[in-house]
């Protein structure tokens, strides 16, 4: 990963006046959407923070009922038809009970005190983890700036949540590795996300990291099971495939999802063709995981690898998803940078990927998002593979 693009122009002065004017332009389409709002309704006819719905409305149906209610369309959308009017289209809930405990307070508030309550309370703590990560004078302001934050923003969603689980776990790696795991463990409420957390602790020899892991795991399931028994995971299992067929047959827009199964399905590509490449697509991430965890010691390694690995592998995933690259991009930016010049190159193309993948998508019907995961992480094995190669021969 020797060669790149010429970045010298990014100077602290120009990072810090353009990040400046994205962050006015963010706020200032935040509060016109909010301003010019009839209740919760934006001029789009959707509700502001628009995922955001299906929290709040999950947050308010359990206050009184069983929670696999949640996943009985009918009676949520009542509950978001409540909230807006009659104004709303459905908002499906397709999370497991972990997070119902995560998203249980938010009924305290009215909808947009807790969406403001959500997003400073996800967002500060990742700001911490990004500016320990990449230590600049300039790191708040560039994460503030970043697209994904926007995106997460929007869309009320748990972005910043997940993006500090991964940033803070993988940095606690080696220096608090119980904590670590803990945290990686929390992923179970996303656990798309999760999962290919597993095979690369093993793959590296994190076993105390991975004990960690399971006693997270363990924990949230368990306070769930006590809290409502196993009704909800028997409901949220039910529901998978109801989630799949959404993914699968434009339900749900095939622009915003950065999926190598989204991106088979807009070049016309049959259902079970797309199947067939998100699998092959899965077992590569999963495999250059491995293989970078097993054979890197550099933790700004492993860590970028991972999250584009898990955003790679997984089907579902969203527009808003992509903040969880900020930790991928705060390492790429820490590392050396002597004879690294193309790390940069791809910590800048990651930051502006969640303006450029949805809006590429919808005017060409290319997902360029999984074809840059899969180049970077060709990428990446190529170079430790190098490495790997000159330590052989000394």
């Amino acid at each position: 990963m020797s060669a790149g693009f010429n970045l010298s122009f990014l100077t602290s002065k120009r990072v810090r006046a353009w990040a400046s004017i994205a962050i006015a332009c963010y706020l200032l389409i935040l509060f016109a959407l909010v301003f010019t709002a009839e209740g919760i309704i934006d001029l789009r006819g959707k509700p502001v923070a628009t995922d955001f719905i299906t929290f709040y409305s999950a947050s308010k149906l359990l206050q009184k009922n069983p929670p696999s209610i949640l996943y009985k369309t009918s009676s949520i959308h009542e509950e978001q038809k409540l909230l807006a009017n009659d104004r709303v289209e459905l908002f499906a809930w397709h999370y497991p009970p972990p997070f119902m405990l995560i998203i249980y307070p938010l009924h305290l508030f009215n909808y947009y005190s807790a969406w403001i309550i959500w997003t400073i309370v996800t967002l500060i703590p990742l700001l911490v983890v990004l500016s320990i990560i990449y230590r600049h004078s300039l790191s708040v302001l560039v994460f503030l700036a970043f697209p994904g934050t926007f995106q997460n923003i929007i869309h009320g969603q748990n972005g910043f949540l997940t993006a500090f689980l991964l940033g803070a776990g993988l940095w606690l790696l080696d220096r608090k590795p119980l904590i670590s795991g803990l945290l990686l463990g929390s992923l179970v409420y996303k656990p798309h996300f999760a999962i290919l957390v597993v095979p690369v602790l093993i793959a590296g020899k994190h076993y105390k990291t991975l004990a960690g892991f399971a006693a997270a795991v363990t924990l949230w399931v368990t306070t769930t099971i006590i809290f409502w028994g196993i009704s909800p995971w028997s409901a949220f299992f039910d529901n998978l495939p109801f989630a799949g067929y959404l993914l699968e047959t434009g339900a749900l827009p095939f622009f915003k999802i950065p999926t190598p199964l989204s991106g088979a399905l807009m070049i016309g590509f049959s259902a079970q063709l797309s199947r067939i490449v998100q699998l092959i697509c899965s077992v590569f991430a999963i495999t250059s995981a491995i293989y970078v965890w097993r054979n890197s010691n550099d933790n700004y390694i492993k860590t970028s690898t991972l999250i584009v690995s898990a955003l790679l592998a997984s089907p579902f995933a969203f527009d808003y998803d992509l903040v969880i690259l900020a930790p991928a991009i705060a390492c790429l930016l820490t590392q050396p940078v002597k004879g690294n010049k193309l790390r940069r190159s791809w910590a800048l193309f990651f930051w502006i990927l969640p303006f450029l993948a949805p809006t590429v998508a919808l005017t060409t019907n290319i997902q360029i998002a999984p074809l840059a995961f899969v180049v970077f992480l060709l990428l990446q094995i190529k170079s430790i593979a190098s490495l790997t190669v000159i330590a052989e021969n000394r």
